[in-house]
């Protein structure tokens, strides 16, 4: 299949999922909501839902005529309505049906541990559900009013006639770009399992803080010393790694966008293998499941320029290989200061002569990282990385497996 072929698939598949329409709420931005239900540990109904942006771990404060009322964690969410637990209730008497409030978005950061712990619970079946028909605002229908033809968050197909939200939102993006921060780490102790060696890791990495649009670049470097298996001579083996990728949150319901593109360069002694390596994803889905997993998918583009001996010549192989990129992330908190991570990614290639896959050529790895928190801003952690490569095996003669053991100190800060 050609590059052509593959990218016209793409457009053609995506095309249609970016023409639906989405909204999140924005961080800082406002909606006014009223109590339509109470339940028993402080947990409401309000009469928005996911047609208002209000999506499960939405964080904001509820505000009335009167001031600041509470706090609260969107804990379910339907069509026309959410639950919500409360927290640091000013007045208890100012809860009540009989009361407008205004909606404030908040950072997740902001949430306290022993409302964070609650909101790791998946609480989306164990909840009463809401009759949304007792709404008295609730339309048989949907329907749009006319006058979002001229909303610069809309747009109309000229086809269909039928609106739907652009899939960039300037004004959510400015608020989004407006605060980034920042981490650095240095592994004092490495170690990997080609020729045992020790080895030194490093890298740091820049991110914003946006609620609904995100975009990182990181950087990650790793030198150590191994016996050249053709000659028996020590040589260097260093690697840089260069990672960018933006993402678009809740573009439906539990379900986010994502792009990468990853650039590395690996040296072996007198040889570049790779001399540059590039997979690009232009753009995947990932599906949250709950609050602790999710699934992603991308199709991409894997471009390799190997060096290797010939007699006393060096030569270039370039090998150019469409992939799909699977992975599995799970993330879980064992008390308030250690967090487990863990991302499996499978990235079998496609055959150039069918669309069947290449289980033997596939890139798998998988990091493990084990994180004790020192503080707001410093952790010592474990990290346990397993990478399976046959292209690394047949360009460069090292063993296609490899595991790395290190344990390694970040700090994070704000810019």
């Amino acid at each position: 299949m050609s590059l052509k072929v593959f990218i016209g698939l793409l457009i053609a598949v995506y095309s249609f999922i970016l023409s639906l329409p989405a909204q999140s709420m924005s961080m800082n931005e406002k909606i006014s909501a009223n109590i339509v239900g109470v339940f028993p540990g402080n947990l409401v109904v309000l009469d928005r839902g996911v047609e208002d942006g209000i999506y499960v771990r939405s964080h904001v404060k509820m505000i009335s005529s009167s001031g600041y009322i509470a706090r609260a964690l969107c804990v379910k969410s339907g069509m026309l309505s959410s639950h919500w637990k409360l927290y640091r209730i000013l007045d208890a008497d100012q809860i009540s049906k009989d009361i407008s409030y205004t909606l404030i978005s908040l950072q997740d950061s902001e949430l306290p541990h022993d409302i964070d712990s609650f909101a790791d619970k998946d609480l989306r079946n164990s909840i009463p559900d809401f009759d949304e028909s007792k709404l008295p605002s609730a339309p048989p229908t949907a329907d749009l009013p006319t006058n979002l033809q001229s909303d610069f968050g809309f747009v109309r197909d000229k086809k269909t006639g039928m609106l739907s939200r652009k899939i960039i939102q300037k004004s959510h993006l400015v608020s989004d770009l407006q605060r980034f921060h920042g981490e650095a780490y240095i592994s004092p102790y490495a170690k990997q399992s080609i020729n045992n060696s020790e080895a030194l890791n490093l890298g740091g990495k820049i991110q914003n803080k946006g609620r609904k649009y995100l975009a990182s670049l990181s950087y990650d470097k790793e030198k150590t010393s191994l016996t050249d298996p053709t000659t028996n001579e020590d040589v260097t083996y260093s690697q840089d790694q260069f990672t960018a990728q933006a993402e678009i949150k809740n573009y439906f319901e539990d379900l986010d966008l994502i792009s990468s593109i990853e650039f590395r360069k690996t040296r072996f002694g007198k040889l570049k293998a790779p001399s540059k390596h590039i997979i690009t994803a232009p753009l995947g889905i990932r599906y949250n499941l709950n609050h602790h997993l999710s699934f992603s998918y991308a199709p991409a583009y894997d471009h390799r320029v190997t060096e290797r001996l010939n007699g006393n010549q060096i030569i270039e192989d370039e090998v150019n290989t469409f992939r799909h990129i699977f992975s599995l992330t799970g993330k879980f908190k064992l008390g308030p200061k250690v967090e487990v991570s863990n991302t499996f990614f499978y990235r079998p290639a496609q055959s150039s002569g069918s669309y069947a896959l290449e289980p033997d050529n596939s890139l798998i790895e998988n990091d493990l990282n084990i994180a004790y928190l020192m503080g707001q801003n410093l952790s010592i952690e474990y990290q346990h990385r397993y990478s399976d490569d046959l292209i690394r095996n047949t360009k460069s003669n090292l063993p296609r497996v490899n595991t790395l053991y290190s344990m390694l100190i970040r700090y994070r800060f704000d810019l």
